[in-house]
């Protein structure tokens, strides 16, 4: 989990911290694409979430497969269940929704009412590993709060590396 703010804009302000946080799948993905996957939660995530962060609103990115019968937030029902079945990279850009039913412009369009709206603040949104979809719309909100290029890339390099072999501190180099 990172909050999304804290980064400097071009013109020298900071990003709100407290206000949106990307994450991981708060459950599994269905293995059948018809029942809910089961949660990753303990009541200790749980309370940290909705009462240390105050997280309001889960936004799910997730297919309608991978979601499947999910009608309630895995935080409970004190927290608004948005699922928007969103797209990565390139596809965000798409005219015309794919296999997703809901991708590209149309999702961003959607996502970006989510975060219009200041009811539903703070918010959680994730996709299931919380890098591409999750990253992309993450890379798009705060390159529009001014956050410059440079530290976009950083933030969407963050999500990679640390699963990177090379990049563990217990890593000692290829073996022949």
């Amino acid at each position: 989990i990172r909050d999304l703010g804290g980064w400097k804009t071009l013109d020298g302000r900071r990003v709100k911290q407290g206000m949106a946080f990307r994450g991981q799948g708060l459950n599994d993905n269905s293995v059948n694409g018809e029942a809910k996957g089961r949660s990753r939660l303990m009541v200790e995530d749980v309370e940290y979430l909705t009462k240390t962060l105050g997280i309001k609103t889960d936004l799910d990115l997730r297919s309608s497969r991978e979601v499947a019968d999910l009608k309630q937030s895995p935080l409970g029902p004190g927290v608004k269940f948005i699922h928007n079945p969103s797209s990565a990279y390139a596809g965000i850009f798409k005219k015309k929704p794919d296999d997703l039913s809901s991708s590209g412009m149309k999702a961003m369009a959607e996502n970006f009412r989510v975060f219009c709206d200041e009811k539903n603040y703070p918010i959680y949104f994730h996709c299931i590993g919380g890098a591409d979809r999750t990253g992309s719309l993450a890379y798009v909100l705060n390159g529009i709060l001014g956050v410059p290029r440079h530290d976009l890339e950083t933030d969407w390099e963050s999500t990679f590396y640390p699963n990177m072999p090379e990049m563990r501190k217990d890593y000692t180099g290829p073996t022949f």
